[in-house]
């Protein structure tokens, strides 16, 4: 037998040892609802030759046994670990160790309420993690310790830490140095780790995306130098972050497939230079193809403010129009535009370029945009019932301007819509 899976044995509390099936090579545990052990009393509880060890569902289950140095994927979710387990150390003497090695390259530790501390776990083993390519703890909101050994892990491609908001750094530890092979950086409310990790970023040429999220202890994004230094990275989100007042040295990178600010409310309206600490970027260069940003006026902000070339602008709230002097620097290259929550009416017949228009929801007042002969197809998601009702009567001053456009697609949260298109 080289897979075994078990799902929903509901009454199962104790599973034997398995260290005797000598090709078992995957293991899944789902939904076991009553387990609490897994027998540990022979040398091997696990498979010597275990690849792939999945646990999901099994609550009442306090620790897993030791983990052989065979496995490549760890996957726990909704498990109730108090800690990580270690990976055995079989081998006999010095001779045969570097053999021994384990071959981890993925493991992924989620919604483990009754998760306290990482210490003592594998993930401080040096050996065992060298090899390891993805790591991913999220939703553990009890974590307090992680001390991770990021100095030893050479392959580490992905690091996604996320609502651990109880996480503490000591004085002492000073391992938080990303291994330059990171790829992808992804940081939602992760206590104490949010700031070391963003000031260990310089350097790291080969990471391509960095996420913020709820990082409230962020008040500016890193120096020009940071980003300058960065020179693979092409996707960056950075949402919820209530303290961010700067994008600091942003301006330094080159181009960004994706640029995404939103819901960072320090950044909205107009600066005030006594509570920012702006880096000027001399050499501005930064191009983005795809913008999110939460409302207009956060274009008047450096670098956005300077942003040209832009392909496609999303906003979430139109609570004001469009910069008209971003609009000009970007005239000829914007073609989508895409506004959540319309509020003014829309003015935006100078954006030459402009194929497509989306509004997501609308209010009954919303007046009919000002659009440039160049947009091909205007979509709303969900329209004020009324709107649509008066945009729809062939008689109205609305109609002839949608009569212009090769593709219209509006609809109401009634199912009621007006579909219109022509080759």
């Amino acid at each position: 037998m080289v897979s075994l899976e078990l799902r929903k044995c509901r009454s199962w509390a104790y599973l034997p040892a398995l260290g005797n099936l000598q090709r078992l090579k995957h293991l899944e545990l789902h939904k076991l609802a009553e387990l609490k052990r897994i027998d540990q009393s022979s040398g091997n509880s696990l498979p010597p030759n275990l690849k792939t060890l999945v646990v999901e569902g099994c609550k009442k289950l306090g620790e897993l046994p030791l983990l052989p140095s065979s496995l490549t994927r760890l996957e726990v979710n909704d498990v109730g670990l108090t800690t990580l387990p270690r990976i055995y150390d079989h081998h006999v003497n010095n001779m045969d160790f570097e053999s021994k090695e384990t071959k981890l390259i993925s493991v992924i530790i989620s919604n483990c309420s009754n998760l306290i501390s990482l210490e003592e776990s594998f993930l401080l083993q040096e050996h065992h993690i060298r090899s390891l390519r993805i790591l991913r703890i999220v939703d553990c909101e009890k974590l307090i310790r992680a001390p991770l050994l990021f100095s030893e892990m050479d392959n580490l491609a992905e690091f996604h830490i996320g609502k651990c908001y109880r996480l503490r750094v000591r004085e002492n530890d000073d391992n938080v140095l990303l291994p330059r092979t990171l790829k992808e950086l992804s940081m939602v409310q992760c206590g104490d780790l949010q700031l070391p990790l963003l000031e260990s970023l310089v350097g790291l040429t080969n990471l391509t995306s960095l996420s913020l999220c709820n990082c409230g202890r962020v008040r500016s994004l890193p120096q020009s130098d940071v980003f300058r230094s960065l020179r693979s990275l092409r996707e960056m989100a950075v949402a919820d972050c209530t303290s961010l007042a700067s994008l600091g040295g942003l301006g330094a990178l080159s181009y960004l497939n994706w640029l995404e600010i939103t819901e960072c409310p320090r950044l909205q309206g107009y600066a005030r230079y006594d509570e920012v600490d702006e880096d000027p970027v001399l050499e501005f260069s930064l191009e983005v193809y795809s913008l999110w940003i939460h409302t207009p006026d956060m274009l008047q902000r450096e670098p956005l403010r300077r942003l040209h070339n832009t392909k496609c602008l999303i906003i979430s709230v139109g609570r004001d129009n469009i910069p008209w002097q971003w609009m000009q620097q970007n005239r000829t290259s914007l073609e989508t535009l895409e506004i959540l929550k319309p509020e003014v009416k829309l003015l935006v017949n100078n954006l030459c370029s402009l194929k497509r228009l989306e509004f997501d929801t609308t209010h009954r007042f919303l007046e009919f945009p000002i659009l440039p002969s160049s947009l091909e197809s205007f979509i709303i998601r969900r329209c004020n019932p009324e709107l649509l009702a008066r945009w729809k009567r062939k008689d109205s001053s609305e109609w002839d301007r949608i009569s212009l456009i090769r593709h219209m697609r509006i609809e109401d949260k009634t199912r009621n819509r007006l579909v219109k298109s022509k080759m």
